[in-house]
């Protein structure tokens, strides 16, 4: 069994890291991206109070020559954060609840634990029009979502001086999972290997060796 892990090890690792290997949407044929044209019209003369970064990335099983552009098998990644500095907080609760109209549509939604950002994540198959809605709705919650201050209850407040120790850290990513097993398997926490590991961080996921993160 040992054995068998060892040798899935490397393809989980390619499966997890490749959702973080991204590439700008607006470097795609200068900028001449249909959805990548659409996001820059939304954030047009600074107007709005929530920004977008577009990217998008490729699943491991995408050949090398077929990567030059986004389609089948390409996922559209967007972050979505407030304009203003310093940055305000994201309400998770009501931004699920106001956008999961158009979940139906993403593959994951991926939270901060800074609650600064939200990234959404899109198959680059989907229509263009159900693209533009979908990225109208999320830029709408998101805008309604922004608080001053963090959402208390994904919150630990540190015990000694002004930094959190490793414990509380960990006690808050318990409290994010918590939050996430609300919410379908499409939602995720910080804490999950789509949401930081990418090529640069060597990790066993399956054998007896050490992670490294």
């Amino acid at each position: 069994m040992e054995r068998v892990l060892r040798d899935l090890d490397n393809g989980f690792w390619r499966f997890c890291t490749s959702y973080n290997n991204r590439f700008w949407l607006n470097g795609y044929k200068k900028g001449s991206h249909d959805l990548c044209q659409y996001v820059g019209s939304k954030l047009k003369d600074d107007r709005s109070s929530v920004d977008i970064t577009p990217c998008y990335s490729f699943r491991p099983a995408v050949p090398p020559r077929r990567r030059h552009a986004p389609g089948p098998g390409a996922i559209y990644d967007l972050t979505f954060m407030d304009t203003n500095r310093p940055r305000r907080y994201f309400n998770y609760s009501e931004l699920l609840l106001s956008t999961r109209g158009s979940h139906k549509n993403v593959l994951h939604i991926i939270m901060d634990s800074m609650q600064h950002t939200v990234r959404v994540t899109l198959p680059a198959v989907l229509p263009m029009d159900v693209l533009k809605a979908t990225v109208d709705d999320f830029l709408k919650g998101c805008a309604y979502a922004l608080t001053p201050s963090p959402s208390t209850e994904l919150q630990v407040r540190p015990r000694r001086g002004k930094h959190k120790t490793l414990r509380e850290m960990e006690e808050q990513g318990r409290i994010f999972e918590q939050f996430r097993a609300e919410w379908p398997h499409y939602v995720l926490p910080p804490s999950h290997p789509f949401a930081f590991l990418d090529s640069s961080m060597p990790c066993d996921f399956f054998s007896t060796g050490p992670c490294i993160f």
